[in-house]
């Protein structure tokens, strides 16, 4: 055994073996102790329904009274207002009331059953799930909220 030892220090490739597990090793131990460390959780849309349950969906938009949204890993569905409790969502919309009112923030969680709080950039407001008429996902460019086509005809 210390022949082996000599004739790695002499040669130099048992030095090197040793300093590549140590490296492996280390890199174990860094992944290891970086899985321990606790991620904050991303913001996700909720639903809340009347009779208590919660629901972590992707929310698509709402209209004609009835929110539509879908579960991940799922398909799409959609739920009448008067069956929601409350909803969330930290993505910006562009909200429309039913007195004409457009508002474009985020959803929170309302303060009472059957309402949402609208977090715009200057103002909270408080209204209830029944005065919303519309409610289109807003795009982080300007381009992307126009939608179209165009035509041309030759003949």
């Amino acid at each position: 055994m210390i022949r082996t030892t000599r004739l790695a220090a002499v040669s130099g490739r048992g030095t090197v073996r040793s300093t590549r597990a140590g490296r492996g090793l280390a890199a174990l131990g860094f992944c290891v102790v970086m899985m321990m460390v606790p991620v904050p959780a991303a913001a996700q849309e909720f639903i809340v329904h009347v009779n208590g349950d919660s629901i972590n969906a992707d929310i698509k938009g709402f209209e004609r009274g009835e929110l539509e949204f879908e579960i991940p890993g799922g398909s799409s569905s959609t739920l009448e207002f008067d069956r929601i409790l409350t909803f969330g969502s930290p993505d910006g919309w562009d909200i429309e009331l039913t007195d004409n009112r457009r508002v474009f923030g985020s959803i929170l969680s309302g303060t009472e059953a059957g309402s949402v709080r609208i977090a715009s950039a200057s103002d909270t407001v408080d209204t209830p799930i029944s005065e919303v008429v519309e409610m289109t996902s807003v795009k982080g460019a300007l381009w992307s909220r126009f939608d179209g086509f165009v035509e041309a005809g030759f003949q």
